[in-house]
């Protein structure tokens, strides 16, 4: 027999089940599968998810035919003898698999084709909502379930389900036969006519009809979700019932989703000038990031920036079509520049009231006549006057920590903006601040959020979300007075948005669709030269993002966490190639695990409860139980050799603190602004990093950072390494400290007198992991990725316009 390695479905399978994306990449190849069993005259009789592998190379395999008898199609005859017996009791009665029965192979009855087919939509229910069809406390009620019940709706389980596959999966699990798909191969061009449509925009989801709703104004066409995928309900508004506010956001009709670029890498961030014609956007096409315009209609791109030093982001098109302003990112720090939208020198704009660095991305106010972009300590909105250099602060009520997003409405009654670590972090809460009394609202309160875009009379604010699996457009009713009303609702399904941008005639939408990549790689420590690609060797292969990781202590398996299975979750990996195992599975993100000397635990740290909070875990695996449930973040938790205390960062006030395991006592221990806390094997020093005014760039983070060691007391501080060294990890036998600097690995003497590259990566697409390095003293393991992005537009039709 073929030897098969990966894990089964069910192992796979979260919590609450596979986004539609991850679905469709399982469920196409799963139903041809038994497509292929069918066309060879083979009924199955036991599809369920532990008879269904998933490779380590993301492929499917459909195993244990022992209970598949020959059929000749629909008809073929079957007795109840034949019924899967995986399991008897003394009296008798079926166990194991009646949960995945059809109805007529539960009565004994002629099973064929179509009784897979039944199967298959029991396994695509739980596929999708992490639960099955059909349950009972006994296998007879089980059955019962099979034979008399209607499952609860797809879409009310899980409501950014299109209704298109609720369809698929509703008629898979019709009780009659003859009323369900006639044969797999029909389930799969439905499945993969929905994939096309998912990846081409043009599948959506159906919001959630308020009750309160008259039915006459459900049916209504400008409630209806249709088309493309992507929304807006700014043009609408004008038609919605003032008293129907429970009814949610209007959604007009997009088509014509049609793709706009296609280079290697990622394109993002697209603005569209005046006439809704040309999209200017970043790109790193070149290896740098630079901005480029592109025609709608055809045409080459044409590039902007050339011939620049500096890494250039974040367009945005002047209201008048004569400029593009964009961020700028050289040595010297980050600055707003402006420049012709017909190319040529770009000028500096700076606020000169305290030349603070405009971090947030640009936006044209009062006209053009401003700009205006988020402080780089978070505080505040700056706001440059262009023709005058003259600047004044806005306050943010909640600090937006370090973030490019926001989003002013255009009558100037509310601020939107993102709180966020970085523009890497997976966690974000999107604010709605009102200017008039400077009153703070969250509109989000979990996930990762981002990209937030006002409706014209400011009645709705959308935002990019990844709370319904891949990132996707949402909706949120806001009131002046109460903030944000109801619940927030999905436009689209499985897009894997990036951002979003509308012209200003509302007629078009532009948005990057793609995602970020990161995979762990590993490297020999090698004592003549540094290691090249050419030594290098991937640990992982995943369409996934993976951000940081620790070896155990015998160098058997890392532990480190992963979006694979669409939460940011913890696992656990054998370095010898064995499957990989969940650690948690906790609905909240779990972040930087590490392990105790001893390897029987690893400590990390967890947005469960709302802020960052420290948490241990058995390494074997067990329930986590909380090290620092607090207000404050803490982050980047080491262990102390012996094990009794944990270091960490707390991010509020920037400083190195410690925790004992024995007794929860905390406080601070190298107050220092230090973040990566690395406690060194003999247990006399940690290592940390501190992060300086902006300088060159780390990764994809842009600051000044230095390696730094003080002794296990917070005493002796004294620098290791400068000029960017990131992410201190210690050897073995703590004489040195290994550091990213420059997308490479160094190595440092733990006095500080000599340091080597240890790594020389060049000739590869794609950036360093910024926050992700550690070592067994054999290997030196760290991610690689890359993001991936292009620009699409899709049409926005309204009433006026069909």
């Amino acid at each position: 027999m073929e030897y098969v390695t990966g894990k089964t479905l069910s192992a796979a399978l979260p919590r609450h089940g596979f986004s539609l994306r991850q679905f469709l990449d399982l469920a196409i190849p799963i139903t041809e599968a038994a497509a292929a069993a069918h066309e060879n005259g083979i009924t199955h009789r036991d599809l369920k998810p532990d008879n269904i592998i998933v490779t380590k190379e993301g492929g499917i395999k459909v195993l244990d035919f022992g209970l598949a008898k020959p059929s000749t199609g629909i008809g073929s005859v079957a007795s109840d003898s034949d019924l899967p017996t995986e399991q008897m009791t003394k009296e008798g009665r079926i166990l194991g698999t009646v949960a995945y029965m059809s109805p007529e192979q539960a009565e004994g009855k002629s099973v064929d084709a179509r009784s897979d087919i039944f199967a298959l939509g029991v396994n695509f229910y739980e596929m999708l909502t992490g639960t099955r069809p059909f349950s009972g406390e006994t296998p007879a009620s089980t059955l019962s379930s099979v034979l008399k019940d209607e499952p609860q709706s797809l879409t009310k389980l899980v409501p950014s389900l299109p209704r298109d596959i609720a369809r698929i999966v509703k008629r898979c699990l019709a009780k009659d036969p003859s009323r369900r798909y006639q044969t797999t191969i029909d389930v799969r061009n439905e499945l993969e006519e929905l994939a096309r449509a998912l990846d081409s925009g043009e599948t959506m989801a159906d919001p959630a009809v308020s009750p309160r709703t008259p039915a006459s104004l459900r049916a209504l066409p400008w409630i209806a979700f249709a088309g493309g995928g992507l929304l807006v309900a700014l043009w609408m508004s004008d038609i919605v019932p003032t008293s129907f506010e429970n009814a949610g956001p209007a959604v007009p009709t997009f088509t014509n989703a049609r793709q706009i670029t296609s280079a290697i890498g990622v394109e993002d961030f697209p603005t569209w000038s005046p006439d809704g014609q040309t999209l200017a956007y970043e790109s790193n096409r070149t290896g740098k990031m630079e901005i480029w315009v592109q025609q709608i209609e055809g045409g080459a791109p044409i590039i902007r920036t050339p011939d620049s030093d500096s890494s250039n982001s974040n367009p945005s098109w002047s209201p008048d079509g004569r400029n593009i302003a964009f961020i700028s990112s050289q040595a010297t720090g980050r600055a707003y520049h402006v420049m012709s939208a017909l190319g040529g020198e770009a000028r500096r704009v700076m606020a000169t009231a305290n030349d603070t660095i405009l971090f947030g991305a640009p936006q044209w106010l009062s006209g053009g006549a401003e700009l205006a972009g988020v402080a780089e300590d978070g505080t505040a909105l700056e706001i440059v006057e262009l023709a005058t250099r003259q600047s004044h602060r806005l306050t943010l009520p909640v600090e937006a920590k370090d973030t490019v997003d926001w989003s002013w409405f255009p009558d100037g009654r509310f601020l939107a903006y993102v709180e966020a670590v970085s523009r890497q972090a997976q966690t974000s809460r999107i604010w709605m601040m009102r200017l008039d009394d400077d009153q703070a609202f969250p509109v989000t309160e979990d996930g990762n959020s981002w990209g937030p875009i006002w409706s014209r009379d400011g009645a709705s604010l959308y935002f990019i979300s990844d709370r319904g699996g891949a990132m996707d457009l949402w909706a949120r009713e806001v009131d002046s007075e109460r903030g944000p009303v109801g619940s927030a609702i999905p436009v689209t399904v499985g897009i894997g948005m990036r951002s979003a941008s509308f012209s200003s005639d509302g007629s078009k939408l532009a948005y990057s669709k793609g995602r970020s990549v990161m995979n762990v790689w590993r490297v020999p420590i090698l004592r003549d030269r540094p290691a090249t690609w050419a030594d290098a060797e991937p640990v992982s292969s995943e369409q996934a993002y993976i951000e940081e990781m620790d070896v155990s202590p015998d160098g058997t398996e890392l532990v480190l966490n992963s979006d694979r299975a669409g939460n940011l979750d913890l696992w656990v990996v054998p370095l010898d190639g064995g499957e990989w195992r969940a650690l948690t599975t906790h609905p909240g993100r779990d972040w930087a695990p590490r392990y105790s000397a001893d390897g029987k635990e690893v400590v990390f740290h967890s947005h469960r409860d709302g802020t960052r909070d420290l948490f241990i875990v058995p390494s074997q695996g067990g329930v986590a139980r909380p090290l620092i449930q607090s207000p404050e973040f803490e982050l980047q938790p080491t262990f102390s050799p012996d094990g009794k205390r944990v270091a960490y960062w707390n991010m509020n006030s920037e400083d190195i603190w410690v925790v004992s395991t024995e007794d929860g006592s905390r406080g601070p221990l190298i107050e220092a602004a230090g973040s990566m806390p690395e406690w060194s094997p003999d247990g006399n020093h940690i290592a940390y990093a501190i992060v300086n005014a902006f300088g060159s760039t780390v990764g994809s983070i842009g600051y000044d950072t230095e390696v730094w060691k003080a002794s296990s007391m917070g005493e002796d501080a004294v620098r290791i390494a400068g000029a960017d060294g990131w992410v201190p990890r210690w050897s073995a036998d703590s004489s040195s400290i290994y550091f990213l600097r420059d997308q490479n690995i160094w190595m440092v003497s733990a006095d500080g007198e000599h340091e080597r590259p240890m790594t020389d990566l060049v000739g590869k697409r794609g950036l360093m992991g910024p926050i992700s390095l550690t070592t067994d003293d054999r290997y030196l393991y760290f991610t690689w990725g890359e993001d991936i992005g292009d620009i699409w537009v899709m049409d926005v039709v309204t009433d006026a316009s069909e």
